[in-house]
């Protein structure tokens, strides 16, 4: 487990900026832990403040790095990166602790619902190629794509545990495993 001032080291995420995002309720883990009502809003907030798995360090670079996409890009907001994040978990998963498969991209594709309405859109956590694949099926067409490969944020995550001499992975928390 590791500790925020671990995850901010692994990441590259500014302390107080960690801090913010855990008091926004930014963070992809918090989603996850929230019951189906207001009533584990402020447990939620508490969980950034707390330790964290690797499977979770993860999670929250690949929100980061979305978040500096998407923003960047299109103006969508860090809740948007963390939900994308949060419900990519089963892609992100399979990256971990499986440094020689082929890496797994996740993101966002977004398609217009109907000529200048809404967006519609869904998350997406495949190989490039599955991914590539899915686009090219959508109708209508997609218009945006945001996608953040999975097996290169592990890779400089690596790095940096090497850098702070911090063990990584130093757990077997994948979900559903």
């Amino acid at each position: 487990m590791y500790t925020r001032r671990d995850v901010c080291g692994l990441t590259g995420i500014d302390e107080t900026r960690f801090k913010t995002l855990a008091r926004r309720d930014q963070l992809p883990t918090l989603l996850a832990e929230r019951g189906p009502d207001e009533s584990h809003r402020d447990e939620g907030r508490v969980r950034g403040w707390n330790r964290f798995t690797s499977f979770e360090v993860i999670q929250i670079a690949v929100a980061e790095r979305l978040m500096c996409q998407i923003g960047y890009a299109d103006g969508v907001r860090p809740e948007t990166a963390a939900k994308i994040a949060s419900q990519c978990g089963n892609g992100i998963a399979r990256m971990l602790g499986k440094p020689n498969g082929p890496d797994i991209w996740v993101g966002y594709v977004g398609s217009p619902v109907e000529h200048g309405g809404a967006d519609g859109g869904q998350d997406v956590a495949d190989t490039i190629l599955q991914i590539a694949k899915k686009i090219a099926d959508l109708r209508p067409s997609a218009e945006r794509v945001f996608l953040v490969n999975v097996g290169e944020v592990i890779r400089t995550i690596e790095q940096r545990a090497e850098r702070f001499n911090i063990l990584f992975p130093n757990d077997e928390s994948v979900p559903g495993e």
